[in-house]
């Protein structure tokens, strides 16, 4: 026999499935939409080709090669030791401090070199140099590092009255010990691009391919081995009193072999995430829609009056989003599958999968507490959107693992960050390996996204339960803050819990005695017609009937009598059956009795 929640639970699903076959464009914007933008990524796919560059194709010869590859700088005039050395034939001589002129990367002339106890000798030696392409250099001293750098972030730094700086110098000498560093001030975020390569990021970078030909360029034009020679060169003059020692080196770029690049790999990582991010923005919006507009018309309000409980009520929309979100991520996977080539199918679907069951929650949380539907669209969107463009916060590659752990409580920043490091392998022509499932790239893994979107499942579950049992609403009696901590909540109403163990005890009662009754053909005419109460009957321990002062009249009718004589030896069952007007009545003291069936009594 099916309980009762069995066939509410049915009832309502038949419901969800009248509102689909009813709403026949919602339906299928909410199956073919995710589909639809998965699709439009692979079509965008074709467009880009891989490309494959050789060396002799590319770059020519190889003294071609070492002449657009390599870099020495002009001093007093002469390239450095040109005319003493074959060494320095066929390679480039380029401005010394091109960094600092019109001719940057930036094309902006910085021509202020902010210095921190550099001597007057370096000072002029670059003053010297820089005149050689007729540019004009100027120096500001600062007193330290601090200095330097409350000037750097000082909102009116590069308007009038604080020049920009192009780099700073600092020079310490105590003793036979020299400390020299050299200060950058660039910014990726505000000035578009770098004057100098972040060396610590590339150095340990496990996917790294193909030469690295724009750390080089920047390294040639920043100025940084210059000044370098140039603070080697005056140390080496003070220690050996040799005002015309020299250390002569120049730049030049290694070699590489042939090598592919595919252009949209390179940004496959940060492309699909926000395409996954609006393809189920449609099935967000209409789950939302729904749950919110039945509370909002009241038919839940009416399904909960009949007895539908909440766990009900959710689990038939979950078991209907379920069923499509299966379908939608074997779809998408297959698709995925197409643009992320070395990654495994079951991996990709694992992450789909998940990720529409973040989804969902994230539904449950944003309709616990908006009770109006067109609010709810707006603050589900909202909200939503907000939590995807959170993982600028922590793209970067440097970025702490701790950090990126955090961020992951947002599914939106959590599928980012995970199809990145997928977008790393597909990139670099990289399989991915069952090893390289709990392996940290970049301080993420994808073992961490997927236990990050789990979590991410049940936290957004229950912030919903719980909002929706806090927070006040147009129907219902809002819990206090702190009923999960109630021994009520966990334990149960023990009064309410023991009148319900009762009620059910003498209904089942009832049942095994309606079950003998028809299994012994007996016809028990219902003998009680009139009840004259005089106080309310009560169930009390053990099924005892307080009848205090109740008089039972029982009145039959000439054929009910006839029947009763009639049958008298058959009935043998029916026994010892004994109304007492006082205080206590026990009803049927033997094994084979009848009770009076309580339904038909007046409590």
């Amino acid at each position: 026999m099916a309980s009762p929640s069995s066939w509410k639970l049915r009832a309502l699903i038949k419901k969800n499935l009248l509102i689909l076959r009813r709403n026949i464009i919602s339906t299928l914007f909410e199956i073919l939409f995710p589909i639809a933008l998965i699709l439009l990524c692979y079509g965008i796919r074709q467009a880009f080709t891989l490309k494959t560059y050789e060396f002799e194709k590319e770059e020519g010869t190889m003294e071609k090669y070492i002449q657009n590859k390599s870099a020495v700088y002009l001093t007093d005039g002469q390239p450095i030791d040109l005319f003493e050395s074959k060494l320095w034939e066929g390679l480039s001589i380029v401005p010394s401090l091109k960094i600092c002129s019109p001719l940057n990367s930036k094309y902006e002339p910085r021509p202020i070199i902010a210095t921190i106890g550099i001597p007057n000798e370096i000072k002029q030696r670059i003053i010297n140099d820089a005149g050689i392409y007729s540019s004009m250099i100027y120096f500001q001293d600062f007193d330290d590092v601090n200095q330097l750098n409350n000037y750097i972030k000082d909102k009116k730094y590069g308007k009038e009255g604080y020049p920009l700086i192009c780099f700073g110098m600092s020079f310490k000498k105590e003793g036979q010990k020299y400390d020299y560093s050299l200060h950058y001030f660039d910014s990726i975020f505000q000035q578009g691009v770098k004057d100098v390569p972040d060396v610590m990021s590339g150095l340990f970078d496990q996917f790294k391919s193909g030469p690295d030909l724009d750390s080089y360029k920047l390294y040639q034009k920043s100025g940084y081995i210059y000044i370098m020679k140039v603070i080697n060169e005056y140390i080496l003059q003070l220690e050996t009193n040799d005002p015309n020692a020299k250390i002569n080196f120049g730049m030049v770029s290694m070699p590489y072999i042939d090598y592919r690049s595919d252009p949209f790999s390179s940004v496959i990582g940060y492309f699909i995430p926000f395409f996954i991010v609006i393809a189920y923005m449609c099935p967000l919006c209409l789950y939302v829609y729904r749950m919110v507009g039945e509370k909002e018309n009241k038919s839940k309000e009416g399904m909960k009056i009949m007895g539908l409980s909440e766990g009900i009520y959710f689990l038939s929309y979950f078991i209907q989003y379920l069923f499509i979100a299966l379908f939608d991520s074997i779809i998408n996977t297959f698709f995925l599958s197409l643009l992320f080539t070395r990654i495994p199918f079951y991996y990709l679907f694992l992450v789909l999968f998940l990720w529409t069951m973040d989804v969902f929650g994230l539904i449950f949380f944003f309709q616990s507490f908006i009770d109006k539907t067109r609010v709810a669209l707006i603050l589900s969107l909202l909200i939503y959107f907000v939590m995807f463009f959170l993982s600028m916060a922590c793209m970067d590659e440097a970025a702490l693992k701790i950090l990126k752990i955090i961020m992951s409580v947002f599914p939106p920043v959590c599928i980012m960050l995970g199809i990145v490091l997928f977008g790393k392998f597909e990139s670099h022509f990289r399989t991915f390996h069952p090893e390289d499932y709990t392996k940290t790239y970049t301080n993420y893994s994808i073992f961490i996204m997927n236990l990050m979107q789990l979590i991410d499942f049940f936290l957004f579950l229950f912030l919903g339960y719980y909002l929706q049992n806090v927070l006040p609403h147009e129907f219902g009696i809002k819990k206090p803050w702190y009923f999960l901590c109630t021994q009520d909540y966990w334990c149960g109403n023990k009064n309410k819990k023991n009148k319900n163990n009762k009620k059910k005890e003498i209904i089942e009662e009832i049942e095994i005695i309606d079950k003998k009754l028809n299994n012994n053909n007996i016809i028990y005419p219902n003998p009680i017609k009139k009840i004259k109460k005089k106080k309310k009957m009560k169930i009390i321990n053990q099924g005892i009937i307080d009848s205090q002062k109740i008089d039972f009249q029982l009145k039959m009718n000439k054929k009910d009598k006839s029947l009763e004589e009639n049958n008298l030896e058959e009935n043998n069952s029916i026994k010892n059956y004994e109304t007492i007007d006082k205080k206590k009545t026990k009803i049927l003291k033997e094994k084979n009795y009848i009770k009076i069936k309580l339904n038909q009594m007046m409590f």
